[in-house]
């Protein structure tokens, strides 16, 4: 797990030398690299890394003048002592200590003070609650940690959070994570927000006004709430259910059935192997393939083909609506309600014509296929 931290000697109000800015990496195994993201008026010789009340763990590494990008080791075996969690590594440059840095260990506290290290992998609910932005992983070294998490109280996590158990952005506050979630069950109640890809070994559950940035993978059901935005693609072993003023960025791909409630839109594809189930006035922007029923309410537009692959099954067509493609949908029937449209060809084993329909340009009751 990589830890990365700043430090800035500042120059004040006078120009002053030496001047450094650094970063930390650091892995669960103590070794910590350090590099200069500015650097004035030191060299490599004159620059030591020092363990705090222990003594020297030599120079920079390398030869004359440092600059932007110079990047030094530091392990254990280039100290007097083994370095441990909450040691303290100092950068003294030409004499004037530049900066410190303290060693998180395989567990970083670096922004995320107020978990213990003692909660992680104990099957606990870790709770972050700060108010402010947070900057830590919560993974065990890129795998599950054994807890459950809660984010609370209007706070920004920056950092991937894989965990065993249920996931949770309150109502308390727009929360939001800034990184990937993996859970069991992921919850984002209402206006919170993840800036990431979501993955569930069961639901995921997205809550009124809030924003997924990126895509969501689940074994089980996916239910979007009302005026939601996911920006990537949704993939489920199960339902996907979006409700109202809901909108998608990318596929919707369901092992099951599709339902999307009025005032929708699917900036993609969707394919599932149940039925679909669109409500009035949605717009999907991509081909529809199911294995069961295609129902769509009045006023949705579909701006590709719809297949069906199956048998004895419908396509319904409500009032005022529009399919920009073909409908193949052999040996099932196809119904076009009031004034529809379908701009391409029809293929059926019957089609049922309403008031006003049209098919290729053609009147519904005098459409030949």
């Amino acid at each position: 797990m990589a830890v990365l931290a700043a430090g800035i000697l500042g120059a004040g109000v006078f120009d002053q030398t030496p001047h450094a800015e650094l970063m930390y990496q650091e892995d669960d195994t103590g070794t910590v690299a350090i590099g200069f993201t500015d650097v004035r008026g030191l060299s490599a010789g004159n620059t030591e890394i020092r363990l705090q009340g222990e003594g020297s763990c030599g120079n920079w590494d390398g030869s004359g003048d440092l600059e932007k990008g110079d990047i030094t080791i530091v392990d254990s075996s280039d100290c007097s002592e083994a370095l441990e969690e909450g040691d303290v590594l100092q950068v003294i440059g030409s004499q004037t200590l530049l900066d410190t840095y303290r060693l998180q260990g395989k567990y970083p506290a670096h922004g995320c003070e107020v978990v213990d290290e003692d909660d992680f992998n104990d099957g606990s609910q870790i709770e972050i609650d700060s108010g402010n932005m947070v900057d830590c992983e919560l993974t065990d070294d890129g795998s599950e940690l054994d807890n459950k998490f809660q984010l609370d109280n209007g706070t920004t996590l920056v950092g991937d959070v894989y965990m065993s158990g249920l996931v949770t952005l309150t109502t308390n506050g727009q929360n939001k994570i800034i990184g990937d979630v993996d859970a069991r069950n992921i919850d984002v109640k209402d206006g919170s927000a993840i800036e990431g890809n979501i993955v569930a070994e069961e639901t995921v559950d997205v809550f009124d006004g809030s924003e997924i940035e990126g895509t969501i993978d689940a074994e089980d059901t996916v239910d979007i709430n009302q005026d939601t935005l996911v920006s990537g693609t949704i993939d489920s072993d199960a339902n996907v259910d979006l409700d109202q003023n809901s909108r998608t960025g990318s596929d919707i791909y369901s092992g099951d059935d599709v339902t999307i409630n009025g005032n929708s839109i699917v900036e993609g594809r969707i394919t599932a192997d149940r039925q679909v189930d669109i409500e009035d006035d949605t717009e999907v922007d991509g081909p529809i393939e199911a294995e069961h029923n295609v129902m769509l309410g009045p006023n949705t537009v579909v701006d590709d083909n719809i297949a069906v692959d199956t048998s004895d099954r419908d396509v319904d067509l409500g009032k005022d609506t529009n399919v920009n493609g073909d409908i193949n949908a052999d040996d099932n029937e196809v119904i076009l309600g009031e004034d529809a449209t379908v701009e391409g060809d029809v293929t059926a084993d019957s089609i049922t014509c309403n008031d006003g329909a049209t098919i290729d340009g053609e009147d519904c009751d005098d459409y030949t296929s």
